[in-house]
């Protein structure tokens, strides 16, 4: 009899056959691409978080349920990413705290948009195995107050980033009609 994978949320097949080849392929050129210009120890970090990423992925491609732990990996290295890039651009860029000049561009409040809607469910699923936290697939009776905290989290993030994202967009209109 098949178990369950411990992750309440398991990644799309599809999805993953579409990523993992990219990923790799990313790898690889990156891998030619330091050997070629010579190694530095950042590029030697880089390269080896990427082939944790594409191993991981190609893991959670052989077994979902073998392999639960994998997801979680990467989910982390995402959250971790978002973190730094959160981090970077509140304390260590100097850029203004203001609406952006592009949509695009790095800056802070692209950094808390990014973490907020990408970072902390990463987060969730790193630690839990769902984006909302081990509430998921309980029954009511089961839910602890740990399980409805990391929801209230979730909810908050969400809530943040539709907040942020609606007012760039205001004032990108506003800023529109007075130009």
């Amino acid at each position: 009899m098949d178990t369950p994978s411990p992750n309440a949320e398991t990644p799309r097949r599809g999805v993953l056959f579409a990523i993992t080849p990219f990923a790799v392929l990313a790898a690889v050129i990156m891998y030619l691409f330091f050997d070629q210009r010579g190694w530095t120890t950042t590029d030697a970090v880089f390269e080896a978080v990427l082939v944790l990423i594409c191993v991981c992925l190609v893991l959670t491609l052989v077994s979902t349920r073998t392999f639960w732990w994998a997801p979680r990996i990467v989910a982390f290295i995402i959250f971790a990413a978002y973190l730094g890039y959160l981090v970077y651009e509140l304390f260590l860029s100097g850029k203004p705290f203001a609406v952006p000049a592009s949509r695009g561009s790095a800056n802070p409040i692209n950094a808390i948009l990014g973490f907020c809607a990408i970072g902390i469910p990463c987060l969730l699923y790193a630690l839990s195995g769902s984006t909302v936290g081990q509430i998921a697939g309980k029954a009511d009776a089961e839910v602890t107050s740990k399980d409805l905290h990391y929801l209230q989290i979730a909810v908050a993030a969400r809530r943040i980033c539709l907040t942020i994202s609606f007012l760039v967009v205001a004032a990108g209109v506003i800023k529109t009609f007075v130009s």
